[in-house]
């Protein structure tokens, strides 16, 4: 799947989770499914973050790798 299809399927599953008519075995398998595509897509973000580094430069090239700022909404 691709990022965006992901990013709205957590936000499903996160809906779901919320709604008061989901059992609790129901609530654990989306949970499960939740954390695994959380985990995919806070790679796919941290791989994305090291190539724009990478495209900012290198000390090799004479040029300083400048870390992304994080959000500051997030946190």
């Amino acid at each position: 799947m691709a990022f965006a299809q992901d990013l709205k399927k957590v936000q499903e599953i996160t809906e779901k989770l919320g709604a008061e008519d989901t059992d609790l075995e129901t609530s654990i398998k989306l949970y499960e499914e939740g954390i695994a595509l959380v985990r995919k897509l806070e790679k796919q973000l941290s791989e994305a973050k090291r190539k724009v580094e990478i495209v900012s430069g290198s000390a090799a090239d004479g040029l300083t790798v400048e870390p992304l700022e994080e959000d500051k909404t997030n946190g």
